[in-house]
């Protein structure tokens, strides 16, 4: 989870290739894990990191 969340953060990779990279089958995998663990699906998350970020 950290590391999805790093890279959400930090990168511009889309979502699907980080959730590949990290050992999933599918996006849609990906999304249900990260809202299992995080209750938002991980673009929303991105979105959300980007609009708190100081320009």
């Amino acid at each position: 989870m950290e590391r999805a969340i790093d890279r959400l953060a930090l990168s511009q990779e889309a979502v699907s290739d980080i959730g590949f990279d990290l050992g999933f089958s599918s996006q849609a995998s990906f999304s249900r894990f990260f809202i299992a663990n995080g209750v938002v699906p991980p673009s929303a998350y991105r979105r959300s990191i980007h609009v708190s970020l100081p320009q």
